[in-house]
């Protein structure tokens, strides 16, 4: 496979401590990568961008997904308009993919119509009821979504089990199923750089180095071009 096949970028929440996400995305795009995750997980984040995002913004990348805010996503109000929202979004500019956490989800009948391409991805340590963390935990909750596909995080992944065995398992299981990639390093359980932190464990966990990766390594504006070089010389 060719480096310049590859489909691999930015989330906006990199930058999360210094750009908001309307002023990340030309940082993003001055790197040259070819995909974008739009980062909208807090809920005011959400409200406040969603409607300012223009199509302009986001047209240099062939693929562009969105994570959904962590919110009691069931059966409320709250629910519906985020839903609207990413709908109306997902009409004007249409999204590879949407990620939402499934533990979050009170109510999971609420996707049964809904009109964006959902995707669940799996969770960290910290998870408190351990199943969305787990292989068999994820695999259940897929058997009620058949079509819906993953995110595969391999940092959460790499908060339980060091050695990235457990990613094997998740492929084996679950492989058919990932359409995007969530990487970054790992310290002290945080999205820490690959470059700073030279685990190349973690990325040579990626079976399948056609599926879209999104790099959520936390960096300062200056950093993006140096992350995204280190990670594609060991893809």
């Amino acid at each position: 496979m060719q480096k310049s096949d590859l489909v691999v970028g930015f989330s906006t929440g990199c930058l999360f401590k210094t750009h908001n996400i309307l002023e990340a995305l030309p940082v993003i795009r001055e790197t040259g990568c070819n995909a974008v995750e739009l980062n909208l997980l807090r809920t005011h984040d959400f409200f406040h961008f969603i409607e300012k995002i223009t199509p302009e913004d986001i047209a240099s990348f062939s693929y562009v997904s969105m994570h959904a805010p962590k919110f009691d996503c069931g059966k409320t109000e709250e629910t519906e308009l985020i839903f609207r929202a990413i709908e109306l979004f997902h009409a004007q500019r249409p999204l590879d993919l949407i990620a939402f956490h499934p533990n979050h989800v009170t109510d999971f009948s609420v996707f049964n119509t809904a009109a964006f391409p959902l995707a669940f991805e799996n969770l960290d340590y910290r998870e408190e009821s351990g199943i969305y963390r787990t292989v068999d935990g994820m695999r259940i909750l897929f058997e009620k979504f058949p079509a819906t596909p993953m995110v595969f995080d391999l940092n959460h992944v790499y908060t339980l089990d060091a050695s990235m065995k457990l990613a094997k398992t998740f492929y084996l299981t679950l492989g058919k199923r990932i359409r995007q990639i969530h990487l970054s390093g790992c310290r002290d359980y945080y999205h820490y750089p690959l470059f700073k932190t030279k685990q190349d464990s973690i990325i040579r966990a990626i079976q399948d180095k056609t599926t879209p990766i999104i790099i959520e390594s936390v960096l300062e504006a200056k950093e993006l071009a140096k992350e995204l070089s280190y990670i594609q010389k060991r893809l």
